[in-house]
């Protein structure tokens, strides 16, 4: 049952922290910031964010190595390019407006992420 609470937790806090990044990148984007920009620059705002937010509240674990710390940025670099081709190919290939495009990324790229972070990078 412990998995249920971390996946609940690991809802809350991705949604608090997507929802305030969505809203930065509709900020960069209403400054004229290019949708692909804006997205990278709300992604590298998020990840330390992310780190963090989900080390101590999702799955309430202390301090973690270097390695593992690597290990989370290769995997959000993975979910940055899944979040950036869908992105992309939503908005530019498909004509989708950048707004909707950004927020299914986002949702894409936040599945991808759970189960990989608990057994490879928040291990207790």
């Amino acid at each position: 049952m412990r998995v249920v609470g971390q996946l609940g937790r690991f809802g809350v806090v991705g949604l608090a922290l997507n929802a305030a990044l969505y809203l930065f990148y509709l900020a960069l984007t209403a400054m004229g910031i290019a949708p692909v920009v804006a997205s990278t620059i709300a992604f590298i705002v998020g990840v330390p964010l992310s780190l963090t937010a989900h080390r101590r509240i999702t799955f309430r674990v202390g301090e973690i190595s270097k390695a593992r710390k690597a290990g989370f940025a290769a995997l959000y670099l993975a979910a940055y390019v899944t979040q950036i081709g869908v992105l992309s190919g939503l908005h530019y290939g498909l004509g989708v407006p950048h707004p909707l495009a950004q927020a299914v990324a986002i949702c894409m790229a936040a599945l991808c992420t759970f189960f990989i972070q608990k057994r490879a990078i928040f291990q207790a």
